[in-house]
């Protein structure tokens, strides 16, 4: 009987909305979310920076074809 008492305890004092444990996890789950974001809208800037590039090194190599007199300049890292 006592182990019972014990057990609903624990259940209900594990579910109440105050519940340190349950923060914890909401916290962690923002976090994360977060981090995820960040992490999308980073990719999102590289592949723009990636294709500006490229497009500068067709313009340049198309610049050369029509001058070859012209220095080749190479893209900056």
């Amino acid at each position: 009987m006592l182990k019972l008492s014990i057990m609903a305890e624990i259940r209900r004092v594990g579910l109440q909305p105050g519940n340190s444990v349950l923060e914890e996890r909401k916290d962690a789950q923002r976090q994360l979310s977060q981090e995820q974001n960040a992490r999308v809208k980073e990719d999102e800037i590289l592949a723009h920076h990636l294709s500006q590039q490229k497009e500068a090194e067709k313009a340049n190599k198309k610049m050369n074809a029509e001058d070859p007199a012209l220095p080749v300049i190479s893209p900056s890292p």
